[in-house]
């Protein structure tokens, strides 16, 4: 599997300068007006998000009471209406862009607040659409407020916040995962995410290494500032500015956290990470809308999507291939 970011240029050519939404799935981002009508790839996966989304309306308006939408509490009781928003995003699966994700990310969060029996699958899907984002800070934030606040959340009120502001630090320790039940997508979201962070910190350390004794650094700050993927790292000036040894020692920690959330998330499902491995990505835009939610079901969707945010992210396939066949020669 070959990295391969998330575009969020025109769908024919690429580019990222004064775009427009496609005026049927307001999802895909085009140039002009020209390359949407030629764009026939994308017309199918458009029709079937239009028609879906009136599926939504309409269900919508089955709750109407006069001019006023009655309580997110009561449209949670609507299998038709959860069904609709869980088909749109799924469809929205098929298109891939930055913008997609975006549109994925509301379905979700929406979901989430308006129904406290969709809560558990919609919030294994949200951190993974972050972490896709690089809203690395916040799918941590989540993860962490999910372990730690969820039970907390008051399900019964629509206007109580989802996604708690509270401050976290995405290095810290994850010991904390190791009492209690964990959700095994927010832990491999985590462990992607610490994965992330390590391969930022160790392009930091080959930029240094290579450049750093040709330039003086001023330079090289300048152009470390422009290596890391991951907004944690570019705005930490302990990591950008810091020194060569420092970093070493962040690696280390790093590495010992990942090492104990795949030991975790091998306690909880003893097949998941060679089951991420002989995953497909492209089967995530082909995953059936809604499928049956079973175990089973909702397993191989999550997995695919995990799937999707590994191959995204360069290094992380190859670093996790490498833990798995490092963990089974000690077996």
């Amino acid at each position: 599997m070959a990295p391969s970011p998330v575009p969020s240029g025109c769908g024919v050519c690429g580019m990222a300068k004064q775009l427009i939404l496609c005026t049927g799935c307001q999802a895909m981002p085009y140039c002009s007006q020209e390359h949407q009508d030629s764009h026939e790839a994308h017309k199918t996966a458009c029709h079937d998000i239009q028609d879906l989304k009136r599926r939504i309306e309409m269900a919508q308006l089955q709750f109407q009471h006069g001019n006023r939408l009655v309580r997110y509490s009561l449209f949670a009781n609507s299998r038709q209406y959860m069904d609709a928003h869980w088909a749109v995003f799924n469809s929205l699966g098929r298109v891939h862009c930055v913008q997609s994700l975006e549109a994925q990310l509301d379905h979700a969060t929406h979901m989430l607040k308006s129904s406290f029996m969709e809560s558990f699958d919609t919030a294994s899907i949200i951190p993974e659409i972050l972490l896709r984002l690089d809203r690395d800070q916040e799918c941590y934030a989540f993860v962490r407020w999910w372990k730690t606040k969820q039970k907390q959340y008051q399900w019964d009120n629509a206007d109580f916040p989802v996604l708690s502001s509270i401050e976290v630090d995405p290095l810290e320790s994850v010991a904390y995962f190791g009492k209690g039940r964990n959700d095994v997508f927010h832990l491999t979201c985590v462990a992607l995410l610490k994965v992330k962070l390590i391969l930022d910190v160790l392009r930091l350390q080959q930029s240094t290494r290579t450049i750093g004794l040709r330039v003086p650094k001023e330079i090289l700050d300048l152009i470390n500032t422009y290596v890391p993927r991951s907004p944690i790292v570019s705005a930490s000036r302990d990591l950008i500015y810091g020194s060569y040894k420092n970093r070493w020692i962040l690696i280390a920690k790093l590495e010992s956290q990942v090492k104990l959330l795949y030991q975790l998330i091998l306690s909880a499902d003893k097949n998941f990470w060679d089951d991420l491995m002989k995953t497909k990505q492209d089967l995530i835009r082909a995953s059936p809308d809604p499928p049956v939610w079973g175990h089973t079901e909702v397993r191989a969707l999550l997995l695919r999507r995990v799937c999707s945010a590994c191959v995204e992210i360069p290094g992380t396939v190859d670093y996790i291939r490498a833990l798995v066949m490092a963990v089974d020669s000690r077996r």
